[in-house]
């Protein structure tokens, strides 16, 4: 016997589940396969969570949760890629003189890369961080990572550790709702088996 509410098997003279204590002269039995419905002698019917209850969630939230550790695997990788690159270097700041690799989209909006100068022994240079954004996103000044034995050879951090941040945010959205979902339905089950019995 497959007791309703559980769904673990009993021995067929049980009068109790085994497992959660449930009475079954109560209820009727159900497939081990099929989604748990539990009706009493007075044909209420008891809404508990189904076997088809982790599928749902996973097509529910499975977007968001990849949306967001894509996030947070992008934000650690390129933060690791530009400190490692800067190991060692020195630090001056630079100021923004131009903007370029600019495109114009359908909806009029523009997006650019800035280009910072720096002066380092009375030698100007160029650099551009790896970030593309309309011209008032960019700060009017930056620090830049120089390689004190080849000046020219420098790094603006993007700043996209920020898609970690991002990310967590997504991901505590997604496990929290998901939480809250099975808290919220359990407590409906319990509530309505508690009613079935009185």
């Amino acid at each position: 016997m497959i007791c309703p509410y559980c769904k673990k098997e009993n021995k067929n003279t049980n009068i109790r589940c085994e497992f959660c204590g449930t009475q079954f002269n109560n209820y009727t039995t159900v497939n081990s396969n099929d989604t748990i419905e539990l009706t009493n002698i007075n044909n209420r019917k008891i809404p508990t969570i189904g076997c088809n209850f982790p599928l749902i969630m996973l097509i529910l939230f499975g977007p968001f949760i990849l949306f967001a550790l894509f996030f947070i695997g992008m934000g650690i990788y390129s933060y690791i890629e530009e400190h490692s690159k800067t190991i060692g270097y020195e630090k001056t700041i630079g100021t923004l003189v131009d903007y370029k690799d600019c495109e114009l989209y359908d909806d009029n909006s523009e997006l650019c890369n800035a280009v910072y100068e720096y002066e380092i022994d009375g030698i100007k240079y160029k650099v551009s961080p790896n970030l593309l954004s309309n011209r008032n996103g960019f700060e009017k000044t930056m620090t830049v990572h120089y390689n004190s034995d080849n000046p020219k050879e420098s790094i603006i951090y993007a700043g996209w550790e920020s898609l970690t941040f991002s990310g967590l945010i997504f991901l505590v959205i997604a496990i929290g709702t998901i939480i809250s979902i099975i808290i919220i339905l359990r407590r409906l089950s319990k509530n309505k088996k508690l009613q079935t019995y009185n």
